[in-house]
């Protein structure tokens, strides 16, 4: 695959691969977050310590970071469809696609 025209992206492609590097760097970070504290309480109920401080902080914290995770993911799929607009747009035509009726 080659690079894309760099005319026509709005700055340098070394700035916007470092931005979607560390995009997407922070929304694995707090993916991580959810998924570990989620793991973290599932533990703690099933063991009978449904009540302890981990806990009740975490569910306090979650709608914030399930906010920030879902916040962090839309960053790295826009610099992608910079970059990459016919292979994005292509994905999008191919998943929106209603089946069509046979009979």
């Amino acid at each position: 695959m080659s690079l894309p025209d760099t005319n026509v992206l709005p700055g340098p492609l070394w700035l916007i691969t470092t931005l979607h590097v560390h995009t997407l760097s922070l929304h694995f970070a707090a993916m991580n977050f959810v998924i570990g504290g989620i793991l973290i309480v599932l533990v703690e109920k099933w063991n009978g310590r449904g009540d302890s401080l981990v806990v009740r902080r975490f569910i306090t914290l979650f709608p914030s970071a399930m906010a920030a995770t879902i916040t962090l993911g839309v960053a790295p799929l826009l610099f992608l469809q910079l970059v990459c607009p016919r292979q994005m747009y292509s994905a999008t035509i191919v998943s929106g696609k209603k089946p069509t009726a046979t009979w």
